[in-house]
């Protein structure tokens, strides 16, 4: 599979205000699309388009088909705008508190910009923003219909930079990092983005949005932050190209911001008339271009004559020239589609997704794309066979566990539903989506409050890894701990994970190594009521140590055909114990990543000795960067027993 990086020298024009904090000691996001994302998944409004847009069923299919906006990231045709430049609109009385942050929002769009805003009074387009459900508006006017178009402003959604950011998509504009040349400038990684969610990161065609030919404003209002939509809330989508770990999107208007709108509005022509036509579009797939322009006026949408249409703009379409068309055009992969089914039930299988050689398709000569359209990869399902210490909640069945009453004030709950607050929680099962877990819901609960399970008394004696998947995710989150009894001695934690650890289900191993009688205890701790609810799901006791284990099923029908020989670097990590490498590792954590780079056949004698289990050299490596020097001088013959027990493959002993 190829990989695809640009990496390009940037430009960036600042803020003509003072500069924002993006991120605070936590990490948490203060851009404008920040604070909009938040507040609109808090209402669990998380279906928006590109998390704040409203827009027409009809709208969505139109866009769709364009997906990779024009470069201004306005949208290009000049019907969505106000073209007389006056803006109606209404404060609904149920943000009458918000009204004066309102009215300074739109006085710094007008200060810098030839757009006015006045009370509606007998317009029959106009904006009107409510206290409705999150922060959302629309792209553009609605052209076709004399209407209202809503703004909804609703809890958390009054900040002067969320209402400049919704009013400016009301004026046309779409998000900056949909731009058709965003790849130029910032990077999306797929891998981070929430389940679902890749389509926010959608890119428009040059046919649908215009850039203007402005600079792409990293800095932007309109820019996504660099962890929106992130799997974990840690993790980044956006990574600006040069500088990884720059912040993106503010909450205040840039220098390019209102560049941006002066430019679309044509805020230079200042008499009634035609505004200046835009750039062309691309040459389209017939060798086509087409400009527009808008005609503006007082009332009067037809006045300047020519070829005007009802909604005030005039098109041009010309032929492209020799020189122009047909440029040739690389094809570049779209995104991956989600997983297929998984190829069994139970144990591991197989699965693949695929994606399009389409986001452009190459045309008129152009290269088709580099690598595999299709990915297969390892899946794995609920277990085939359970032994008696191993509990998946099937059918509410709690195994080899009991809840204990006595000194608890809350109680672990066997369920199939999702639980019933937002922020917290999880939407199902972890073993297949459809089944029981446990859950300890601190609806009604204050700090400290503890529910807890018990195992069966159980004999020991060889090591196990206790294994179980688990959710602890909300803002008051609490503590999850995995206790071990013995007879005759005070209890001990042998795992102990406390804080938000995240949405979606995680997974946490704990090392059992104890002779005689044990039995263990689950509990988890409330941090405080409403956000700390946890769960769990899919409890199993293995034989062995946890690091040495094998990840699937598969490894010893594997192992039995070769592959610990034959493909060592995934072997020695996932069959770690059919291949028999438990005491083989890497001792820097960014091993794989070089090992993804070449640098074992590259740098072997610093690798294999580094990086030992990601270079997949368990069964013979040198303890020693410096083994090879020394083999070289003549050491492996004066200094036989040193250099036979520590630089075996330089000396040629494996």
């Amino acid at each position: 599979m190829a990989r695809f990086q640009v990496v390009i020298t940037l430009v960036l024009i600042g803020p003509i205000f003072a500069s924002s904090i993006q991120e605070d000691e936590r990490g948490e996001d203060h851009s404008s699309t920040g604070s909009i994302f938040k507040s609109n998944h808090a209402e669990g409004n998380d279906a928006l388009f590109q998390g704040d847009i409203n827009m027409e069923s009809w709208e969505l299919e139109d866009v769709k088909k364009h997906h990779v906006v024009d470069k201004r990231n306005v949208l290009r045709s000049r019907k969505y705008l106000w073209t007389d430049r006056i803006i109606p609109y209404v404060i609904d009385s149920s943000l009458s508190q918000a009204a004066a942050t309102i009215k300074d929002a739109l006085y710094e769009l007008e200060k810098h910009t030839c757009l006015r805003f006045v009370p509606r009074t007998y317009q029959g387009n106009y904006i009107n923003y409510k206290y409705l459900d999150g922060c959302w508006s629309r792209v553009g006017k609605i052209y076709w219909k004399e209407a209202e178009q809503e703004i909804s402003l609703g809890k958390g959604c009054d900040k002067k930079g969320t209402i400049i950011h919704e009013t400016m998509h009301a004026l046309g504009f779409w998000h900056e990092q949909s731009r058709p040349d965003r790849r130029n400038y910032v990077k999306v990684l797929w891998e981070n983005i929430q389940d679902g969610m890749e389509d926010q990161f959608d890119r428009y065609s040059d046919d649908y949005v215009n850039t203007l030919g402005l600079d792409y404003d990293l800095d932007s209002i309109m820019h996504y932050g660099k962890k929106s939509f992130s799997v974990d809330g840690v993790k980044q989508t956006l990574e600006a190209i040069g500088d990884p770990t720059r912040d993106l999107g503010g909450n205040t208007l840039t220098n390019a911001d209102i560049n941006k709108i002066n430019a679309v509005y044509d805020c230079g022509t200042t008499s009634y008339g035609w505004t200046q036509w835009s750039s062309f579009t691309p040459c389209d797939v017939y060798c086509r271009k087409e400009r527009q322009r808008y005609c503006y006026h007082y009332g009067n949408k037809k006045m300047c004559g020519g070829a005007v249409n009802d909604y005030g703009i005039e098109s041009q379409i010309i032929d492209c020239t020799t020189a122009e068309c047909p440029i040739p055009r690389d094809g570049h992969w779209s995104r991956w589609s989600k997983w297929g089914d998984c190829s069994v039930t139970c144990n591991d299988g197989k699965r693949e997704r695929t994606r399009k050689c389409d986001d452009p398709a190459p045309m008129h000569g152009g290269k088709d794309c580099i690598g595999d359209d299709i990915l297969k990869g390892i899946c794995v399902m609920p277990r085939c066979r359970l032994d008696f210490d191993d509990t998946e909640f099937t059918n509410g069945n709690m195994g080899m566990w009991s809840a204990v009453y006595s000194g608890f004030k809350l109680q672990w709950k066997v369920t199939n539903l999702p639980t019933n607050k937002a922020n917290t929680g999880v939407f199902s099962d972890h073993t297949d989506g459809k089944g029981y877990y446990l859950l300890m819901d601190t609806a009604s609960a204050v700090a400290g409050d503890k529910a807890r399970i018990e195992s069966y008394w159980m004999s020991g004696g060889t090591p196990q890894c206790l294994k179980l998947h688990y959710s602890m995710h909300g803002s008051s989150q609490g503590s999850l701990r995995v206790v071990m009894k013995v007879p005759g001695n005070p209890e001990w934690y042998i795992l102990y994970l406390t804080g938000d650890q995240g949405p979606g289900w995680k997974y946490a191993t704990a090392n059992v190594d104890v002779t005689g009688s044990y039995m263990l205890a689950i509990e988890a701790v409330a941090g405080g009521n409403w956000y700390s609810d946890v769960t769990i799901d899919d409890i199993y006791l293995d034989n062995g140590p946890c690091d040495c284990q094998d990840t699937y099923f598969q490894c010893v029908t594997w192992h039995s055909k070769g592959e610990c020989t034959k493909n060592p670097t995934f072997m020695n990590m996932y069959c770690k114990k059919t291949c028999g490498v438990c005491n083989c590792h890497d001792s820097d954590t960014r091993c794989a990543k070089w090992a993804s780079q070449g640098e074992c056949q590259s740098n072997p004698a610093y690798m294999e000795v580094k990086c030992t289990l990601s270079c997949g050299a368990c069964a013979c490596h040198d303890d020693d960067t410096s083994c090879t020097y020394w083999a070289n001088n003549g050491e492996c013959t004066k200094s036989a027993n040193y250099m036979n027990k520590y630089c075996k493959k330089s000396c040629k002993i494996c």
